[in-house]
């Protein structure tokens, strides 16, 4: 059998960790700061995996959205252990919002999320000592303080996940959803299941972020997410379709607590409101009936619309990999054989355990390792499968550890459990792009889909929670002030022209990326039609009369042009930095405006 590799498991052999006298040539993530006490930073569940920690501060301008993200940045572990970190894109849902994937540079497979809502950080770090030795498992978490604390982790001591899953909550077997699917309607077969997550959290929840647990919410999907893709599950996503803080005050006992919840009013109504497929409780401390803690349980194996209920422990739903570990639960799997035999509902939808490499599957047990003999084991953010290789390694069974096989036939029954009620951010359209009108709402940055033949309901998107549309034959951004609508002013800027689609959808690419503009502007500068347009080698004065040409399409002020003029002769900034500038001046970005109020049009571009 042919083994496809994962995306992340590409190994080179080259030492990753080096020492401190390595020089400063990059940006840097982490500065050293004060010692801050620890007591109940990380409290409950995973308290005793802390191998040793660390206080940080976090250089954020390294990691933001905003374009002046660093491709390369070093980062210090422990001991003057460094490594450096190469971006592959920073995910912005808004200034203060976003999240940022990497890797350790050339080893793909040694991944980093950091994400960051208004300043608070839950990070999850698997890196490697050397590319083909075994991975060691770090996290960053903030506290309510605003304290940054950098941890190793021991995946052995991390409390198990709960081995019972209860009957369905009475509730939710009685509370029926809004509006399922319609049987007559579009297969998405081939088209991106949103699996939409209403995420709920206690009061000792709240207590304990200094009621902000938002970056710990993100964290959770971010890494259902990137284990979807790490399993070469790309059309696959969790969608967060909305929070709440429910007034309940836990007992500690997790039987007695997913019970109550589960029949909360209020969270029955905001499902029913938002259109949530799945409902995932946080909680801050979570115990068997043996009084043992424990990181998640599930309300059932393979649920139903009635019964797509999950509780996990905050502090491990990322760390631990508990969030998507209860929702891979929600969707049919199992734990590893050697923990779980039972072969309800497939006999091939276990966890796997690789005993030889030391890791196992999102949806296995350590404990496995342990009663082995073996020590040092991780949870990979991967789901098993024998189509998948991790560190050269199958990383599954046919007959028994295929989890993979499991979520793909179960991601469009889940995702269809609540017909969706909230703004996508990508919307999928199975048919042509002629079918619909898309329209700018007056001046904002919201937009409407419209069918052209009235047999489906207008949507709209805003442009937080839909920047790209994707149609049978055509992709459509909106984001019109972010990565598109900053590429397109700038493609039409430099070359006084209308984007050609491919051109546009290569760029936009870079930018979604994290390029920044000026570098992207410096492109174009080189190339043969900027030099045929502005001259192979013009002056100052030339070159600063032709972008008020070519990008305002007028004769350059007085002011304006001495200002300009000034600049370039001075060094005070680069030609492809003026173009930028001016590309996002607000007489630019005006005059613009009318060709993007239907959206951006472009062509895809696959990295």
């Amino acid at each position: 059998m042919r083994h496809l590799k994962l995306k992340t498991a590409v190994l080179l052999a080259i030492p990753m960790l080096y020492a401190e006298a390595h020089a400063q040539t990059r940006a840097t993530l982490f500065t050293p700061a004060a010692a801050v006490s620890k007591s109940g930073a990380l409290a409950g569940a995973l308290k005793d995996a802390i191998k040793r920690e660390k206080s940080v501060n976090i250089n954020f301008q390294h990691i933001a959205p905003d374009g002046a993200a660093a491709k390369e940045i070093d980062l210090e572990l422990f001991d003057g252990q460094r490594v450096t970190l190469t971006m592959v894109r920073v995910e912005r849902r808004s200034a203060t919002n976003y999240t940022w994937y990497g890797h350790v540079k050339s080893v793909p497979s040694n991944n980093v999320t950091l994400t960051v809502v208004d300043k608070q950080v839950v990070g999850s770090l698997y890196i490697g000592q050397t590319a083909n030795g075994p991975m060691k498992h770090y996290e960053l978490q903030s506290d309510k303080g605003g304290a940054y604390t950098l941890r190793e982790i021991d995946d052995s001591r991390m409390p198990d996940d709960s081995k019972l899953h209860n009957a369905a909550p009475k509730v939710f077997l009685l509370a029926q959803p809004r509006a399922l699917l319609a049987a007559g309607a579009p297969s998405i077969s081939t088209a991106e299941k949103k699996i939409d997550v209403l995420v709920a959290y206690t009061n000792q929840v709240a207590t304990a972020t200094g009621g902000n647990p938002g970056a710990a919410i993100q964290s959770a999907i971010d890494s259902a997410n990137l284990t979807f893709s790490n399993t070469q599950l790309a059309n696959t996503r969790v969608r967060l379709v909305g929070t709440m803080q429910v007034n309940y005050n836990e007992t500690g006992m997790t039987s007695t607590d997913i019970q109550a919840i589960a029949g909360n009013a209020a969270l029955n109504s905001q499902r029913n409101s938002v259109g949530a497929d799945v409902v995932m409780v946080l909680a801050e401390t979570m115990k068997n009936d043996s009084n043992q803690a424990i990181c998640g349980q599930a309300g059932a194996i393979g649920a139903q619309a009635n019964s797509a209920l999950a509780m996990v422990a905050r502090t491990c739903a990322t760390t631990s990999l508990s969030f998507v570990h209860e929702m891979g639960h929600l969707f049919g799997a199992r734990h590893d054989v050697a923990q779980d035999p039972t072969n309800a509902p497939y006999p091939y939808g276990h966890g796997f355990v690789d005993l030889t490499f030391k890791q196992y599957s999102v949806m296995a047990y350590g404990t496995t390792c342990t009663n082995a003999g073996v020590t040092g084991c991780i949870r990979y953010n991967v789901f098993s499968s024998p189509l998948l290789a991790l560190n050269g390694h199958v990383f599954g069974d046919a007959n028994s550890a295929d989890n993979r096989r499991v979520l793909v036939e179960n991601a469009q029954r889940l995702a269809g459990f609540y017909a969706s009620n909230s703004l996508q951010e990508r919307g999928v359209y199975t048919a042509p792009l002629s079918s619909y009108a898309i329209n700018q709402v007056g001046t904002s940055t919201s937009f409407t889909v419209t069918s052209s033949t009235g047999s489906e309901p207008a949507v709209t998107y805003d442009n937080l929670s839909a920047n790209r549309l994707q149609f049978a034959d055509a992709t459509v951004a909106l984001d019109i002030n972010g990565p598109a609508g900053k590429v397109f002013r700038l493609y039409q800027a430099a070359f006084n022209r209308k984007p050609d689609l491919s051109g546009l959808g290569f760029w936009i690419a870079q930018a979604d990326r994290g390029t920044a503009m000026k570098d992207i502007a410096a492109s174009f500068i080189a190339s043969a039609e900027f030099i045929n347009l502005y001259g192979a080698n013009p002056s100052n004065e030339s070159f600063v009369t032709s972008l008020y040409n070519n990008v305002l399409h007028r004769a350059p002020d007085p002011s304006g042009y001495a200002y300009w003029v000034n600049v370039l002769n001075t060094n005070a900034a680069t030609r492809a930095e003026v173009l930028a500038s001016m590309s996002e001046s607000a007489e630019n970005i005006s005059g613009v405006a009318p060709s993007l109020t239907h959206g951006i049009q472009y062509t895809r571009y696959n990295m």
